[in-house]
């Protein structure tokens, strides 16, 4: 029973003593691209639309480059144009953290298919899933004479209680109207 208790301390002796560096040497940080599985941002023929991609790192800031998807192993660099751009910020989340945006400022059908954005160290580097950009193309619908109201479904759920909720405001606002002439008028008299 000793020897057992003599061991426990020794082994809680040696933990407080040893630090144990999970990351290991600094040269074995890598940065991580933190994009979800089956990532989907939709946009419209014209519109704006920019994918966002997060890289976590430990010292030094990666590079982070965009890569178009052709079939199925073939990857393509993105080169920026007058209506693509790669920007990149710092994020206010967390300090060790940029987000490497891939910008188009006018979408078309051509640029609809799959990106990846990869974070390069200066030992390793780190690569997102497939990102999905969907554009779909602008329906135009004809500008009548008559300007129609559009109403959501949110506002049509809301009703009853709008209507309830009114309700019982003027039943109170003419409560307490009766109670205040009520009492008014018999300090009057």
């Amino acid at each position: 029973m000793e020897i057992s208790l003599l061991m426990i301390l020794m082994i809680v002796g040696l933990g407080l003593f040893v630090t144990v560096d999970a990351q290991g040497p600094a040269g074995l940080c890598v940065p991580a691209v933190r994009v979800r599985k089956n990532t989907v941002y939709r946009g419209s023929s014209k519109s704006l639309l920019r994918v966002p991609c997060p890289v976590t790192y430990c010292e030094e800031i990666p590079t982070v480059r965009w890569f178009r998807i052709k079939d199925t192993d073939k990857s393509i660099p993105v080169s920026e144009t007058d209506q693509v751009t790669v920007t990149q910020e710092w994020s206010t989340a967390d300090e060790k953290e940029i987000i490497s945006y891939l910008s188009f400022k006018s979408l078309s059908v051509q640029d609809d298919g799959l990106y990846r954005c990869v974070a390069a160290g200066s030992n390793s580097t780190s690569e997102s899933h497939n990102i999905n950009v969907s554009v779909s193309e602008v329906m135009f619908v004809p500008v009548t004479a008559s300007p129609t109201v559009s109403v959501s479904k949110a506002t049509v759920a809301r009703m009853p209680y709008i209507i309830i909720c009114s309700g019982v405001f003027s039943l109170v606002t003419i409560v307490m109207l009766i109670i205040f002439l009520s009492l008014h008028g018999r300090t009057c008299e």
